[in-house]
């Protein structure tokens, strides 16, 4: 009875500890990135806007590859605009960024082209 017991106890221990060390480094991604993060690193690659140019941020990021709990990949639409207000206009053009989660801070891994925006009213 008592090594049945002590015997739970130290498979919870490993499991606990197990966890904690899968976990600590903070790459988990459940959820997306932020609006806020997207344009921050969005903008930190895109140096070269004039003045009258801004980005936003399109469509919401999409998992598209990485781990279920740690390491995600997401793809997120960008959109670049003239003008300061970007409600009347529609975006000069459109492109995608690729976000992971690394050492608990998330970085951009790729920035695909850019393509021109082209209405179909």
């Amino acid at each position: 009875m008592v090594v049945g017991r002590l015997i739970n106890w130290v498979i919870v221990i490993g499991v606990a500890y197990g966890s904690y060390q899968y976990l600590s480094t903070g790459d988990v991604t459940f959820g997306g990135p932020s609006k806020e993060t997207v344009l921050k690193l969005a903008n930190q690659a895109n140096r070269n806007l004039t003045d009258k140019q801004h980005l936003a941020t399109g469509r919401s990021c999409v998992k598209r590859s990485g781990g279920i709990i740690k390491q995600g990949v997401y793809q997120c639409e960008i959109k670049v605009f003239d003008g300061l207000v970007s409600y009347d206009t529609p975006p000069k053009a459109t492109y995608n960024i690729s976000l992971t989660k690394r050492n608990g801070q998330w970085q951009l891994i790729h920035q695909s082209a850019y393509k021109p925006f082209n209405s179909t009213l």
